[in-house]
């Protein structure tokens, strides 16, 4: 064969076939080594995770359990390198009595009012209160007249 014979544009038919299977076998062997370092990195991180999950609640029980404190300089460091919020959800009833007086207009009644009132439930922002946050989930307001 001659040097010419070598370069792609003379290769004869079958050198051609063999050079593009021999091609097609070496992409093929790229991508299975790329799927299998894929995989293991994957597993790698997901490993990483639990055992990250696994430290969180490990910590949030330890402090639940007051054998850690919440404001311990490690645990207030651990929350932030991984991002965890350091608190805890709680299910609360609060009962409100409102003594009102109302002034409505002559020729109506306050009966007019029912389904009208609304009671407001916030938290007193003014004082340090950084962390605690209140969603309300329902609110029922009646009205009785005396």
């Amino acid at each position: 064969m001659s040097e010419e014979s070598t370069t792609p544009e003379f290769l004869t038919p079958e050198a051609t076939i063999e050079k593009l299977t021999n091609d097609l076998a070496e992409a093929n062997s790229r991508v299975e080594r790329m799927e299998v370092n894929r995989d293991y990195y994957a597993n790698r991180a997901n490993n990483y995770s639990t055992a990250i999950d696994k430290a969180k609640d490990y910590i949030f029980e330890q402090v639940k359990n007051e054998e850690l404190d919440a404001e311990d300089e490690v645990v207030t460091s651990l929350a932030e390198i991984f991002g965890w919020e350091l608190t805890t959800e709680v299910e609360a009833t609060v009962t409100a009595t409102f003594r009102v007086t109302l002034t409505i207009p002559m020729g109506k009644s306050a009966d007019d009012l029912d389904g009208e009132l609304t009671a407001d439930l916030t938290l007193d922002w003014e004082r340090n209160r950084e962390g605690y946050d209140l969603s309300i989930d329902d609110t029922e307001v009646e009205l009785e007249i005396d």
